[in-house]
């Protein structure tokens, strides 16, 4: 947990841990409660709810590990 948090100080610089937004595919254990308590904004994935919009928006099909990574952060990939 330690790496991930210096990790993300290192991107985030001088911003506040409020800016920076989570998605995890679960809404509790020990490294949600770490995250939240870090100040982040976590919010759970459905990830069946992720791969029917994904079917439905990207136009190709192929399978692309870059790409699947954004989907989430997409509008409407998720409900808060």
């Amino acid at each position: 947990m330690a790496a991930l948090h210096a990790l993300i100080a290192e991107h985030l610089g001088d911003g506040e841990p409020s800016r920076v937004v989570v998605g995890i595919e679960t809404d509790r254990g020990p490294w949600v409660q770490a995250l939240v308590a870090a100040g982040y904004q976590v919010y759970a994935l459905n990830l069946m709810s992720v791969a029917r919009y994904q079917d439905r928006h990207v136009i190709s099909g192929a399978k692309s590990d870059a790409g699947d990574a954004h989907v989430p952060g997409r509008p409407g990939a998720h409900r808060p």
